[in-house]
């Protein structure tokens, strides 16, 4: 008699710890996905920041340099598209 009561005992902790299990896993998820994206969301715009103004830089001074020499403008390719794309994100 004693060992059915410990199944029974043991079956219904097992059953209540699997209730708490779901219901935490279906509160914390969402909100520990949430975090996350914002926190690589951050992350990635800090880099963008430190980053873009210096490769824009860099490609404009490239860019004056090949005019300078007098070659021709290439619209709508390379780095002018990236810069296009870029300010559309930002």
């Amino acid at each position: 008699m004693v060992r059915a009561v410990d199944k029974q005992v043991q079956e219904i902790i097992s059953q209540k710890v699997q209730e708490m299990m779901g219901e935490m896993m279906t509160k914390l998820v969402p909100e520990m996905t949430q975090n996350v994206v914002g926190f690589a969301l951050e992350r990635i715009e800090k880099v963008v920041k430190e980053v873009v103004p210096d490769l824009a830089e860099k490609a404009i001074q490239e860019e004056i340099k090949r005019l300078e020499k007098g070659e021709k403008v290439r619209e709508g390719k390379g780095w002018i598209n990236g810069l296009n794309a870029l300010g559309q994100i930002l």
